[in-house]
């Protein structure tokens, strides 16, 4: 049989009494403060309730492109550092610095991919666990909001309808929660790898990216 102590134990920062409370206090505190123009209440609800984790990730986002995309440019160093070791006659009485030049280009490539993939999953667990605690707040809204409807609010927001949000809409927040930072790190990403495709081939690299340029609307075109 099962018992209480076979369950996960959820951390304090995590239970959704903890949790619940401070969204909606943050929540609160932002409705009171909202222009009725604007309604961007919740948006900045949200903000506030997951800065912290926002921030670490898009730092971790940064050093992976970075550490990422310096593995190419050691790549050359390294290839660079093997012609000038091929062409060169080396006294067999004095050391070859040549070859632990190699091989601590080889390192660093390696130490790159290892800082990329740390950081890259560091990152996704830290958005999927707010994205956790974004839903468990805003399903705690959602349920408390519901219960103080008055009997005119009722009529215009049914059980239904509360449902639909705390289970498909809020589902959808958090599945977007671990794709938070595409919207900066994919054009910056490809900026970079024009920066060093230009620094390595030249003007070539504007015709790859006039191909992608046409590309691109005949791809939403199809995909319609």
């Amino acid at each position: 049989r099962l018992g209480r102590d076979d369950l996960y134990k959820v951390p304090l920062k995590q239970e959704s009494k903890l949790v619940g409370s401070r969204f909606i206090q943050i929540w609160n505190r932002e409705r009171a403060l909202e222009n009725p123009k604007t309604q961007w209440g919740l948006h900045k609800s949200i903000f506030i309730f997951s800065k912290s984790p926002i921030i670490i990730s898009g730092i971790l986002d940064f050093i992976k492109i970075i550490s990422g995309l310096m593995s190419p440019f050691i790549l050359q160093k390294f290839l660079d550092a093997y012609k000038i070791y091929q062409n060169t006659k080396f006294d067999p009485l004095q050391p070859n610095y040549g070859i632990y030049v190699m091989l601590l280009y080889c390192l660093a490539m390696c130490l790159m991919q290892l800082i990329s993939a740390f950081a890259g999953n560091w990152s996704v667990w830290i958005l999927v666990k707010s994205g956790l605690n974004v839903r468990t707040g805003l399903m705690s809204a959602i349920y408390d909001r519901s219960l103080n409807l008055s009997g005119i609010e009722k009529k215009n927001y049914s059980i239904g309808r509360a449902t639909k949000m705390m289970s498909s809409d809020v589902l959808r927040i958090e599945i977007y929660w671990g794709f938070l930072h595409f919207f900066w790190t994919c054009p910056l990403q490809v900026f970079l790898a024009f920066c060093f495709l230009y620094n390595m081939f030249g003007a070539a690299v504007f015709a790859g990216a006039a191909v992608i340029g046409i590309s691109l609307p005949i791809q939403a075109i199809l995909l319609r």
